[in-house]
């Protein structure tokens, strides 16, 4: 996975695209995450889909104990600075989060 830097609010983030998941294979995400991956998610493109793997979101206290599929208003088609500068913003202001019903299946 080749990632790249970004500095957003005086914070480091990396980011990198994910085109063969095994989560939903075909599509491509944008995974965004810290240095220490406390804060990390994943960014369906083009969808308003976004998993929460990381720790570190607001309000969302179980953050980090398993993946938390969200519904996200923040939309984008191509990995660019705005998208993921307005991404990261949203995860960590307070809002009403909308939970989705999606589970990870592994098919190995």
């Amino acid at each position: 996975m080749k990632k790249h830097e970004l500095i957003i609010n005086g914070r480091i983030f990396y980011w990198a695209l994910q085109q063969n998941s095994t989560t939903l294979a075909g599509h491509t995400f944008l995974d965004i995450f810290s240095a220490d991956e406390t804060f990390y998610i994943s960014y369906l493109l083009g969808s308003d889909l976004i998993i929460v793997k990381g720790r570190e979101f607001s309000d969302l206290p179980e953050a980090g104990l398993q993946w938390q599929w969200l519904e996200t208003p923040v939309k984008g088609q191509e990995a660019t600075p705005r998208l993921i500068k307005n991404l990261v913003d949203w995860s960590f202001t307070s809002k009403k989060i909308k939970k989705l019903n999606y589970k990870y299946i592994d098919s190995n």
